[in-house]
């Protein structure tokens, strides 16, 4: 054996952990950090309050009144004062930005899937300018083929309403089948919505009177039966679907896809702050949407429509959010509607 043999080696130990000072530097620096953050939190406060406006000014005025924590609680009052101010600021600037949604650019209509459409324009109630596609069930060609018997018939129709921050493309997988089945359609863009003019949505509340316009525009039409008209809605258009019914008696069936259950619902998902250390802002937005647009929010209340919902065909589903009708909520529209609205011509002559 060679001297270098007999040198003491260390044995490896597997139960042995050597210390390692690391989780405790990162220890050290999360309390450095933390620590540094209040004190640049509490340097920015003290600056707010001995800020001075007129220091680079050449003549100086200075307030010796009191001692000096009383002109700094003097100080502090002075600038609190800004806080309501700066509250409805902010009030105002969620409530415009949830009301008034980026328009999304419409890239497909009914011509794509082959449907014949009549592009369409209406006024609301309040002098809004709509737009939308009317699908009459005959195609042009059937019309030149049976003539004066094909205008004569009058078949059920369906008005269809898009959620809030979309337009009537979200509507387009309802189009062909209803229109298969039988039925007269009309998808409208809502308020502020498409090519239209610009109006703040209102979550359902104002949209009620669109829904109102497109109805009547059916009923204008010599090819509906104005007693078989449906109204189908997604979020904002399934809540103006609701009031409207409410409204007008004589809409024979609702659908109502994922409608705002209360106004508390709204608040927290759409109009107020998404940030929970914000939410005292909710009752500040919501004061400030009922006064900018003369509405009562309480009325998207689900529960308001029990005599709605006793009185006539409504189908209300809770699917939460939706992009683009999937296949089980158009097979889940067209067989309620075809169960509560046959598709039965009307002649003319029978009215």
């Amino acid at each position: 054996m060679t001297g270098s043999d007999n040198v003491d080696r260390p044995t490896l130990n597997p139960s042995h952990t050597p210390d390692d000072p690391q989780p405790a530097r990162a220890q050290s620096w999360k309390v450095f950090f933390a620590k540094a953050w209040l004190r640049n939190a509490l340097r920015l406060v003290w600056r707010m309050i001995t800020y001075n406006p007129l220091k680079g000014a050449p003549v100086q005025i200075r307030i010796e009144d009191g001692t000096f924590w009383q002109r700094v609680f003097r100080g502090l009052c002075y600038r609190m004062a800004f806080v309501p101010i700066i509250a409805a600021l902010c009030a105002v600037s969620l409530v415009w930005s949830a009301t008034h949604p980026p328009n999304v650019p419409i890239s497909l209509d009914p011509s794509s899937e082959g449907i014949y459409y009549d592009p369409v324009s209406l006024l609301s109630n309040d002098g809004t300018r709509l737009e939308g596609w009317l699908v009459p069930v005959l195609e042009p060609k059937q019309v030149l083929e049976q003539k004066e018997n094909s205008l004569r018939a009058r078949r059920p129709a369906v008005v269809l309403l898009h959620d809030h921050g979309q337009s009537r493309q979200q509507m387009m997988p309802l189009i062909q089948p209803l229109h298969e089945a039988g039925f007269v359609v009309l998808a409208i863009g809502l308020r502020g919505r498409g090519a239209g003019e610009s109006a703040g949505a209102t979550f359902g509340l104002r949209e009620a009177a669109d829904v109102k316009a497109a109805v009547e525009l059916l009923r204008r039409r010599a090819f509906v039966d104005g007693t078989k008209i449906a109204v189908v809605g997604v979020g904002t258009g399934a809540n103006a679907a609701l009031i409207a019914a409410d409204e007008d008696r004589n809409i024979a069936a609702v659908v109502a896809i994922s409608p705002h259950d209360s106004a508390k619902e709204v608040l927290t998902s759409v109009l107020g702050p998404k940030q929970r250390w914000l939410s005292f802002l909710d009752p500040l937005c919501k004061w400030t949407f009922e006064l900018a647009y003369q509405v009562d929010i309480d009325e998207l209340t689900l529960a308001r429509h029990s005599k709605l919902t006793a009185e006539r065909p409504v189908l209300i589903t809770q699917a939460g959010p939706i992009t683009q009708l999937g296949t089980k909520h158009t097979r889940e529209i067209c067989e309620f509607l075809d169960s509560k609205i046959p598709t039965t011509i009307v002649s003319a002559g029978d009215r």
